[in-house]
């Protein structure tokens, strides 16, 4: 692990998906983006981080970063240079140790404005060794970069719609959080916590080649995994209740919007909870002619509340696979329609736990006050 290297994925084009045109759905602009970028990146510096790999884009998000981060390095430098000229003291002290931002980089991947992008760049940043990742976008941003590194524990920011898994956090206390650990400050047992994740194999058997061997498909979801009759893939986002069988997640909370809201209203389970949960939903909302079956409304998109019909409710226990048979269907990761598999296909669906880690943002601010790490050796306090 390289101590005090970072490594930065935003997603440049994060919430704007069609849910922006069937819903009151929102999104970031491109100084927005910047903006909260530059954030983070100072509390990076703050907290001890010295060097960050940025993901390139084609949007101009990174190379606006890279401007402002010049523009204000060379701003402190001006800065300081003529707080020395003016001190009588002897040996002035050094200046800005902890302001600014780190030396910004960007990885030496290929760009080709779509999530192979996402998957380069976290391909590089394990590569790099970094300490750890900070992550902008939504669900299925995080869910990328944790399915190709994860050995990096990452610190998530939410930049998408029906974000469930990166907690709303002010980004300067993320970039200031991840410091603390990735510069060796605050230890792993304080810092970091583990998290499941629901690992999908489809065993393709109605296409099985020219020599009968059978495709196997990997995959994994952070939040949740659903199943839907609806099998054109088009925009990838689910919003369409009526086209729903069932849903899976490994935590749900009566707090969130999207698919895992259907439980999070009915069964909320905790992201420390053990076990996971899955319910199956009747593809009639109106439930007047349904027996054993409950209505629900929930927000599967920001500012529209639907109605879904659940037929069934479990828990999800821990490395058991789940095998799903729901016949032709698309299988829909983190809100987005991935897979299509037909009905010969061999579906399970696992919960996987302590599969990855993030860093805690809490724990380490807390850890941060009761050891006072923003107090330089003085005994003063950092501006």
């Amino acid at each position: 692990m390289n101590q005090g290297v970072v490594g930065m994925i935003a997603n440049p084009v994060s919430a704007r998906d069609i849910r922006r045109v069937v819903a009151a759905s929102g999104s970031l602009t491109l100084n927005d983006r910047v903006s909260i970028v530059l954030k983070i990146l100072s509390g990076l510096k703050a907290g001890g981080v010295h060097q960050v790999w940025m993901m390139p884009d084609k949007t101009g998000l990174s190379d606006m970063v890279q401007r402002e981060v010049n523009r204000g390095q060379a701003a402190l430098a001006k800065s300081a240079i003529s707080k020395q000229a003016s001190s009588k003291q002897a040996a002035p002290k050094k200046v800005g140790e902890r302001q600014g931002f780190p030396e910004l980089k960007l990885l030496p991947t290929p760009i080709t404005g779509t999530d192979q992008d996402t998957i380069s760049a976290a391909r590089e940043c394990e590569e790099y060794k970094v300490s750890a990742i900070v992550v902008l976008g939504g669900d299925g941003t995080h869910r990328l970069v944790v399915k190709h590194a994860r050995n990096t524990p990452i610190t998530g920011y939410s930049t998408g719609t029906n974000n469930a898994f990166p907690e709303t956090i002010e980004p300067s206390l993320i970039g200031l959080a991840t410091a603390l650990y990735a510069s060796g400050q605050i230890s792993k047992e304080t810092a970091l916590s583990p998290n499941k994740l629901l690992q999908l194999r489809i065993q393709e058997k109605a296409d099985s080649g020219a020599e009968g061997k059978t495709a196997l498909i990997e995959d994994i979801a952070l939040v949740d995994a659903a199943i839907t009759s609806d099998r054109f893939v088009g925009s990838k986002a689910v919003w369409q209740p009526d086209t729903l069988r069932a849903v899976y997640v490994t935590f749900a909370s009566a707090m969130q919007v999207g698919l895992s809201s259907i439980i999070g209203l009915s069964a909320p389970v905790e992201r420390t909870d053990p076990c996971g949960r899955f319910v199956e939903l009747s593809s009639d909302a109106d439930v007047s002619s349904l027996t054993n079956t409950s209505r629900l409304m929930v927000p599967l998109i920001p500012g529209a509340f639907l109605p879904v019909a659940i037929q069934t409710l479990s828990t999800l226990n821990p490395n058991q696979p789940v095998g799903l048979r729901y016949g032709s269907a698309a299988i829909a990761l983190d809100g987005e329609r991935e897979h299509i598999v037909e009905a010969l296909d061999d579906v399970t669906l696992e919960l996987i736990p302590n599969a990855f880690f993030t860093i805690n943002v809490e724990a380490c601010m807390n850890a941060c006050a009761a050891r006072m790490l923003l107090c330089n050796q003085q005994g003063e306090c950092d501006a």
